[in-house]
């Protein structure tokens, strides 16, 4: 209620002084009126514009009532005229309405600040002032007051006389006064404050002399200083000079500064009426074009100083920006070295689970011993597992993972992978089989990954089906450029997966739903990762499931055919063709799998559901003289027990032997004479094994499998360095090595391993890389620069539980030979060691020594011309020192283009030598060039050098070899 009345009495104050104020505009000696209708200007429209456009249009009233004060108190009319009634009104009333459409539908700014403000402004009002000059001055003809002859004169000259106050009086109003008169007219408790900006010294003065140029320009035009010539266009200058230097707003106050001083001027000057037409002319034009000028220039200046304000917004923001980023990097490495240790703190001690239990698994066992040590083993590989996926996603989310192609047998791939969940499935009841469509068996590829997207797929189907049935199928087709295409297709009958929820499954940590995660478990990173890693390897993933039916799971992954032919295997077809084999298992995956693999051998297959219908068909094969040479009897079928039904065939039907295929839930004993035990999935080199076996043709050494490798003693026993500090992988390497027939000295740090090196001659070193005292890294590099000085070199394979890419490029930079993941079993062992294991000593010079480089090989690829090979060599013993330097230089430099060119380069030279690994270094070299990432060139170029340091060592012993020999 106090707000209301402190409210009503400003407008009501507000409102006497506009009436009080605009009477006082409206004296003769201020509008210099000659008569009604002819007056110089016309201030007091200027000052009911602003009331009605800054505080409200419904301000009319008091406009009207304070022009017919006027003129019935100033020009004596009476009320009753047409000019106290309709004038009054018409003159309220126009711009008001100029005032709404400004306000209400053009919303424009009451500072007028813009450009578009001033446009708008200076149009409305002008046909306010013409709609109001027209009627206006129709009524002072109408009272008599001005003849009717005049009316077209008269009407020019008030609407010259109102344009003057409405473009000089009312935009200094709006800007200057209106401001203030809101803040005092606003609510209490408003407290706020007009912005203050300092003027400085320079800014001061130029006011001074732009009002001093204002009164020269007034004494110019009307002190007669020239004589009689009108200079009135010099008042252009100030104004001008005003609006280019400050705006808006010191142009409207410059301008009322000039329309008072003309008026002022006036009074000492003769002036007449035609001067009054001229000097009103000269107002308007003069106020409008400060206006527009003004406008433009502030527009100009409040762009700059938002821009201004924007680069400084978006320079924190950068600030900002980099903070975060040196935080994220920091926050990234510091995940990357966690990983990396708890990586090696895990692996450790699970290298001596996995590492024990193989070496025990290599002994004479009974088949449940075996069973649990496999389940023991098969528990740390999970656990392992589990680890490898967290680093894989870290990786891949930091953009880090890199494929590592390499020469494997799909089907052997397949199987492995499929054999790992076998156990699992088959003690839910459920059958797993997978069929291999297509005549490539051997690629390149990244067989590390193409297993594990496998094992997640197939994983989750097992671990999501109750009932039924997990099948995989694999399906190729060879492109262009020796690419082939591999399709794969995992179905299962499990719980499916619901339409609206299949767009999210392949996003790490998710699962269905949350009920899926608490029954089945998992990290919910086995889909995201495949996803990413089927990208990386050029293919694509995608499901289709439906609630209660089950799931199919597709990818297509993108491999290349081998580098060079492979023997091929002996075709069996021959030896199986119209054998008649009796397939005993209900209807599923696996009876069509071996139903497959038998036709397309040309055997003459039969299959049936259950046991009797085995015995009722093999009675009548054997009365009608066409007995079934073989019997496979799946293990689970309806009516019998498999091991019972075997029992009978060998009792009655003696000349069928029986394959009998067991799930992998199921043990049993040693297999009688004439039957063979098969662990499903079946396994295609397995089952042709079993059959040839069973035909009593078991030429096994002409099958091209892929058994689990086997321990055995190498042909040349060795001296071998271990450098290791936890006893456990002490032990574990030393027996796999004396398995092997080689002989082990152990050191437990890198200084006294250096030490051993120094005092004993060993031909190999096995270095772990984090030893207390001295770590692998160093010693290795202690070992490279002890060895510049002669001519031998001691391969050294790292030993490390950092399974990281970046890591492995440390060991190589550092001079290493060779890197092992730990956990290490003895298959990956073996591996590494054979290259090594029939070679001699370092200081043997023999040709069959050569680790990195092989002569023989490379002459090879010469086409047996030994010539040029050693042309080749000097040439290359006189070039890469040069090359090497450019390409150090290069990188220092960060210039890619050399970079990308000599690796390339030396790619090719590397390659004519068969120096694959050499040559693999100099191509990611090229890489990085052609990328532009030079961050990781340094790292690429150390195991570049490292390579052809040992390729170069070893050039130097062949050539002083063949020159030993020629002599």
């Amino acid at each position: 209620m106090q707000l209301n009345a402190r409210q009503f009495l400003c407008n009501s104050a507000l409102s006497v002084a506009v009436v009080s104020l605009f009477l006082l505009l409206n004296r003769p000696e201020v509008i210099l009126i000659s008569q009604l209708g002819c007056v110089a200007w016309y201030p007091a429209t200027g000052l009911v514009m602003a009331l009605l456009l800054a505080l409200s249009p419904w301000y009319a009233p008091v406009a009207c009532i304070a022009a017919a004060l006027a003129g019935f108190l100033i020009y004596h009319q009476p009320f009753m005229s047409w000019g106290e009634t309709v004038g009054s009104l018409v003159f309220a009333g126009s711009y008001a309405v100029a005032a709404y459409i400004l306000r209400n539908r053009l919303r424009i700014g009451i500072g007028l600040h813009y450009r578009r403000d001033i446009t708008c402004y200076l149009l409305v009002t002008s046909a306010a002032a013409l709609v109001n000059t027209s009627i206006g001055v129709a009524c002072l003809a109408a009272d008599g007051s001005i003849p009717v002859k005049d009316y077209w004169r008269a009407s020019l000259i008030w609407f010259l006389g109102d344009e003057t106050g409405l473009l000089g009086v009312a935009p200094f109003l709006l800007i200057h006064v209106v401001p203030w008169l809101h803040r005092w007219l606003s609510p209490a408790g408003n407290t706020d404050e007009r912005r203050t900006t300092r003027t400085s010294i320079g800014a001061l003065v130029e006011g001074i002399l732009q009002a001093l140029s204002i009164g020269v320009v007034l004494w110019v035009m009307f002190g007669q200083v020239l004589g009689w010539l009108e200079l009135f266009y010099l008042s252009f200058i100030p104004v001008i000079w005003v609006a280019v230097r400050q705006g808006i707003r010191r142009v409207v106050t410059i301008l009322v500064g000039l329309d008072f001083g003309i008026a002022l001027a006036m009074h000492f000057s003769s002036w007449s009426q035609a001067l009054v037409l001229k000097l009103g002319l000269l107002m308007f034009v003069v106020s409008a074009s400060g206006l527009i000028l003004g406008s433009a220039i502030t527009e100009r200046h409040r762009i700059a100083a938002e821009l201004l304000e924007r680069r400084a917004e978006l320079q924190a923001v950068n600030a900002q920006l980099l903070i975060s980023k040196i935080s994220a990097e920091a926050a990234s490495k510091a995940k990357s070295e966690f990983l990396a240790n708890m990586s090696h703190e895990i692996r450790t001690p699970i290298n001596g689970i996995l590492g024990m239990a193989e070496l025990v698994l290599g002994t004479e066992l009974a088949p449940e011993q075996r069973e649990y040590l496999e389940l023991l083993k098969s528990s740390g590989e999970s656990l392992l597992g589990v680890i490898n996926a967290i680093l894989d996603f870290s990786k891949i989310e930091s953009g880090k993972l890199e494929l590592n192609p390499i020469e494997f047998n799909l089907a052997d791939l397949v199987d492995e992978a499929t054999r790992l969940l076998a156990l699992q499935a088959h003690q839910k009841g459920l059958e797993l089989e997978y069929q291999i469509e297509g005549e490539i068996e051997y690629l390149v590829g990244d067989a590390d990954r193409l297993r594990q997207i496998l094992v997640n797929l197939v994983g989750n189907a097992v671990k999501f089906t109750e009932r039924g049935e997990v099948f995989i199928s694999v399906q190729s087709k060879a492109l262009p450029n020796r690419e082939v295409e591999l399709c794969f297709q995992v179905d299962d009958s499990g719980i499916g997966v619901p339409a609206e929820k299949q767009y999210m499954i392949f996003d790490a940590f998710a699962q269905a739903d949350s009920s899926t995660t608490r029954t089945y478990g998992g990290t919910g990173l086995g889909l995201a990762i495949s996803s990413q890693l089927v990208r990386l390897m050029g293919g694509r993933i995608w499901l289709e499931s439906a609630v209660g039916k089950g799931s199919t799971f597709h990818f297509t992954v993108r491999m290349r055919g081998p580098e060079l032919p492979l023997s091929p295997a002996i075709d069996p077809i021959a030896t199986l063709r119209d054998i008649p084999i009796l397939i005993v298992g209900q209807g599923g995956a696996t009876r069509r799998v071996v139903m497959a693999l038998c036709n397309a051998w040309g055997a003459r297959p039969l299959a049936v559901d259950t046991g009797c219908a085995a015995v009722f068909a093999l009675t009548q094969a054997r009365e009608a003289g066409q007995e079934f040479r073989v019997v496979i009897v799946d293990g689970r079928i309806l009516d019998c027990d498999s091991l019972d039904l075997g029992g009978r065939i060998r009792k009655n039907f003696g000349r069928a032997s029986e394959v009998i295929l067991l799930p992998s839930d199921k043990m049993v004993s040693k297999a009688p004479s004439g039957t063979t035990y098969l662990r499903k999935p079946v396994k295609k080199v397995d089952l042709l094994r079993s059959l040839l076996a069973a035909l009593g043709r078991p030429s096994m050494d002409a099958i091209n499998t892929s058994e689990t490798l086997r321990l055995q003693k190498t042909a040349k026993s060795l001296r071998v360095l271990l450098a290791e500090d936890n006893p456990i992988n002490q032990r574990m390497i030393v027996g796999i090595l004396r398995k092997m027939g080689h002989s082990t000295k152990v050191a437990v740090n890198g200084k006294e391993a250096l030490s051993l090196w120094s005092e004993e001659a060993f031909d190999l070193i096995l270095m772990d890389v984090q030893m207390p005292v001295m770590d692998g890294l160093t010693t290795t590099r202690k070992i490279r620069e002890r060895e510049s000085t002669s001519t031998s070199r001691i391969p050294i394979i790292a030993m490390t539980a950092h399974a990281t890419k970046e890591y492995e490029q440390q060991c190589l930079a550092a001079g290493m030979d060779a890197y092992l993941a730990k956990p290490t079993n003895g298959e990956q062992l073996e591996a590494m060691v054979s290259r090594i294991a029939t070679k001699s000593s370092g200081c043997d010079k023999s040709p069959s020594s050569f680790i990195a480089f092989d002569p023989e090989k490379a002459r090879i690829r010469l086409g047996d011309d030994e010539h040029l090979l050693k042309e080749l060599i000097e040439l290359f013993l006189e070039e890469h020192p040069k090359q090497l330097a450019n390409l150090r230089q290069a990188v220092r430099e960060g210039n890619w283009e050399i970079v990308e060119r000599t690796a390339h380069t030396m790619k090719g030279e590397l390659g004519c030598f068969e120096l694959d690994m050499a040559s693999r270094r100099a191509r990611e070299l090229e890489e990085i060039g052609k990328n532009r990432t030079l961050d990781k060139a340094a790292a690429s170029l150390a195991a570049l050098e490292n390579e052809i340091s040992t390729v170069v060592s070893e050039m130097h012993r062949f050539r002083s070899f063949t020159t030993d020999s020629n002599g």
